[in-house]
């Protein structure tokens, strides 16, 4: 008995371990699973300050988002309506519009924790429990910090000489339809920190045109 724990070891020590998936499997995985999500609905928990409030979402593709926010007595706010480049901002004071610059992420990927892996591949780096992953698209840098099972923990957007444009954290992972998405995710820009804690999550239901 004295020579259980030895053997024990030695078994483990010898079962086959699955090799860590290289760079084209992990950006086909990638790209089917983003891919796979044509729209989004979700309602949410954000955070502002020491607060939160509430927050029902809504993206399809192409480039179509619509966010409304209310207090967490569901007294609505404002919303957020976004199509062809232009930004909507409608509150109890009146309407604002504003032309935005593309964002350098699809906005079906922003709104419900998929990686867009739109970009060049410029790097590729096998960790223990993962890999990084690096693309470059439009000037930006994207650094992918994914988990087992291919699951984005971290993503970092850099400008080419290094200036750090914003980060984007994910977790607690939950299937929905055939796609993993997070429960909770954390934006950092500029000084500013937003938490995002979702309620439930809908995908592929063909939202209506006239909805945005």
């Amino acid at each position: 008995m004295r020579w259980a724990p030895a053997l024990l070891f030695l078994s483990c020590a010898l079962v086959p371990q699955r090799p860590c998936p290289g760079p084209e499997e992990v950006m086909a995985r990638l790209r089917t699973s983003y891919m796979y999500v044509k729209d989004f609905e979700a309602e949410a928990e954000v955070s502002k300050g020491a607060g939160w409030l509430r927050a029902h979402i809504w993206a399809s593709r192409p480039g179509k988002l619509k966010v409304e926010i209310s207090d967490p007595l569901r007294i609505h706010i404002f919303h957020i309506l976004m199509r062809e480049g232009k930004v909507h901002l409608r509150t109890e004071r009146g309407d604002l519009s504003l032309k935005v610059p593309q964002l350098p992420v699809d906005v079906v990927a922003l709104a419900c924790g998929l990686p867009d892996v739109e970009g060049e591949l410029v790097s590729f780096r096998s960790l223990r429990r993962g890999c990084e992953v690096t693309l470059k698209r439009e000037g930006v840098l994207q650094k992918l910090s994914l988990g087992r099972g291919n699951l984005v923990l971290r993503e970092e957007y850099r400008t080419e000489d290094g200036k750090l444009l914003g980060v984007r954290e994910l977790d607690d992972y939950t299937k929905v339809g055939r796609s993993h998405l997070p429960r909770r995710m954390s934006f950092f820009w500029d000084g500013h920190e937003v938490e995002v804690r979702f309620l439930w999550q809908r995908i592929n239901q063909g939202l209506p045109e006239d909805l945005f």
